[in-house]
């Protein structure tokens, strides 16, 4: 259950304690059997639609002004009040609720590194493709069938990586100037993002990541893999603990 859910689930038992102990009150202010009767119906109905209109409400409080004293016309109200207010409240958090991309499957074949690399090819960001992979690959997320696709690309268009005698890792690291604790930085991001959205009831997949790293890695000003002080040597140690216990 998201936290979310968890909220919304605390808002539903505060409304269904609160109906409860507003019906003792509706019973014990009304000395009648036919009291009780129309006090019952009328918390059903307020139940049933918290949105029940002020016009609405006084024809039934007329219908009913020999069995309803003022009191207990108070107490619908407020108890009015307060499903409203707990629907609203529920409504605003499913809002609230970040529901992520779905992301395509990983290349396993020459076939889908072409068929995935073709809208980067397109929108002429091909090397982009390949610093997302890089960033999977980091994290020791991308299959072991797309490492061997990959290698078929470089086997068909050995010009692309030639520069780096076909390593695909170590071009994306020289086409963009990448720095030694980039790894570094890929992991410390993943840790605190991938535990957060875990936190927040939704699951961070690693393209979704690779994608997001690009962009923040990318922006002018960027403060991405920035170290000051000692935050390098504490990134390092958080990513071991992380690591260490099968992460």
């Amino acid at each position: 259950m998201t936290f979310l859910q968890r909220t919304f689930t605390s808002l539903v038992h505060a409304h269904a304690g609160r109906t409860q102990g507003q019906a003792t009150s509706f019973a014990a202010l009304s000395g009648q059997s036919c009291r009780r009767s129309f006090c019952a119906w009328l918390r059903h109905y307020c139940t049933k639609s918290a949105t029940t209109s002020l016009p609405l409400l006084a024809a039934l409080v007329t219908k009913g002004k020999h069995m309803l004293n003022l009191r207990v016309l108070f107490l619908a109200f407020a108890f009015i009040g307060f499903s409203v207010e707990a629907i609203e409240k529920g409504n605003q958090l499913n809002q609230e609720q970040y529901i992520p991309p779905v992301m395509p499957e990983y290349p396993e074949s020459y076939s889908d590194v072409m068929t995935t690399l073709a809208p980067y090819y397109q929108a002429e960001r091909p090397l982009d493709y390949f610093f997302e992979l890089y960033v999977i690959s980091t994290l020791n997320k991308l299959p072991k069938e797309t490492e061997v696709a990959l290698k078929e690309f470089n086997d068909k268009h050995p010009s692309f990586f030639e520069s780096t005698n076909g390593d695909w890792k170590s071009y994306v690291k020289k086409q963009l100037h990448l720095s030694n604790t980039i790894e570094v930085a890929i992991w410390e991001l993943w840790i605190r993002n991938s535990i957060n959205a875990e936190n927040n009831g939704w699951e961070y997949h690693p393209w979704h990541y690779a994608r997001n790293f690009l962009d923040n890695y990318s922006v002018e000003g960027s403060k991405v893999d920035i170290w000051e002080d000692n935050s390098l040597e504490l990134a390092k140690q958080r990513i071991l603990e992380y690591r260490a216990n099968g992460n």
